[in-house]
């Protein structure tokens, strides 16, 4: 399988992109550069991920999930049952409205249309919570990049609350900048 895209490189974070299953899901990969370590958002496939990160001599400490739809963390377990790394693996509690639940996972508790700030390494981001697509669905934004998981995918009968997130979401980037 050919590796990841490599979208965004400087002297402080890499960021690699890699579309993976039969609906070419994206999965991201954050590395930051000063302590190698890394965070695999919405992981299709945990073995790839595995075998890229020990390759490049990353250490994947995290995972984190904009939502819990099969095609988003279907990687997940493997990754948990890595005999190489043992990572973090965060989401969303309203992700349990779904019946999404893990005993290894670890919470995100904050109010909707709300973020809290997570670290990977020396980079921080904010994590969004922008409900619609599922009720704890989550935007990552910092550090120059946004990764929206599914929250702009308009399609979606589920996303009866594009309006309020598509807002929520343009006032949170024009005060990051």
């Amino acid at each position: 399988m050919k590796s990841p895209k490599l979208i965004l490189d400087d002297d402080r974070i890499r960021v690699y992109q890699k579309q993976l299953g039969q609906w070419d899901n994206l999965n991201h990969l954050i590395v930051c550069r000063k302590t190698k370590k890394a965070c695999i958002v919405d992981p299709f496939d945990g073995s790839f991920w595995e075998d890229f990160c020990q390759a490049n001599n990353f250490i994947l400490e995290q995972i984190w999930l904009t939502h819990s739809h099969w095609d988003h963390c279907k990687g997940v377990e493997a990754l948990v049952n890595s005999t190489v790394f043992t990572p973090e693996v965060r989401c969303h509690q309203l992700e349990q409205q779904r019946g999404y639940n893990a005993e290894y996972i670890q919470w995100w508790s904050h109010d909707e249309f709300s973020s809290q700030t997570c670290a990977v390494g020396g980079l921080e981001f904010s994590i969004h919570c922008t409900p619609g697509h599922t009720p704890g669905h989550v935007v990552i934004i910092g550090n120059g990049i946004v990764i929206s998981g599914d929250c702009l995918f308009s399609v979606s009968y589920t996303h009866l609350r594009a309006h309020e997130t598509l807002r929520y979401l343009v006032c949170r980037l024009l005060l990051e900048k």
